[in-house]
């Protein structure tokens, strides 16, 4: 026996309909590019071994909001810290990232940004700084926890499409890895710099 398709049948689907449609209207999100510069701070670090330099980094993050001026998502992080002339660490970071704005104006405003991530740093193989041709380091690798906090500003140029730019830290906290042993270049326990960048979204 075929069931008849009742009008209230059918005023419920739309309803449903209705409020799936509104609440994907209201979801807001965005994604963002950011280049910039950083200096990481090693603890622990070997006699006569010098302290990291400024070093360009790259990040990528996207983000959704499903109340007003508060959201989470995901970042992916890379720099580059020198720590010698022979030496440049590789170190890439992801995780969740969390943002709290407050307006500043009409197309204007800031952020404050806690994340927490894993992250990983490899060194390859070089010659020794300063020693004959015989002195050689081995590629070395580690791993470690991080919390990056940042404080940030976004200025809405069009519809969809605003600048951005941050001064930002990262916490680095349990080290493991050949690259944190004896010998190593020092423990990732501190990392300041800034990034500038372009987002789109709603």
């Amino acid at each position: 026996m075929r069931r008849r398709t009742t009008p209230l049948g059918l005023g419920a689907v739309l309803i449903v309909l209705a409020w799936a449609g509104r609440a994907s209207a209201q979801v807001r999100w965005d994604a963002e590019l950011e280049q910039g510069v950083q200096r990481r701070v090693l603890a622990s670090r070997a006699p006569g071994q010098e302290d990291a330099g400024f070093g360009p980094t790259f990040d990528v993050s996207g983000h959704l909001a499903l109340v007003p001026l508060a959201r989470v998502g995901l970042y992916l992080h890379y720099d580059g810290s020198p720590v010698s002339s022979a030496d440049t660490r590789d170190l890439v970071s992801g995780g969740l990232d969390g943002r709290l704005g407050f307006p500043l104006g009409v197309d204007l405003r800031g952020y404050l940004r806690i994340a927490l991530g894993a992250a990983s740093t490899f060194a390859a193989a070089h010659a020794a700084a300063g020693a004959n041709e015989r002195g050689f380091v081995s590629a070395t690798q580690g791993y470690f926890g991080e919390v990056p906090l940042a404080l940030g500003l976004i200025y809405r140029v069009s519809r969809g499409l605003a600048l951005t730019g941050e001064v930002a830290t990262r916490i680095g906290f349990g080290f493991s890895g050949p690259a944190y042993g004896a010998g190593g270049s020092g423990e990732d326990v501190l990392a300041v710099g800034f990034d500038l960048g372009v987002a789109w979204g709603r």
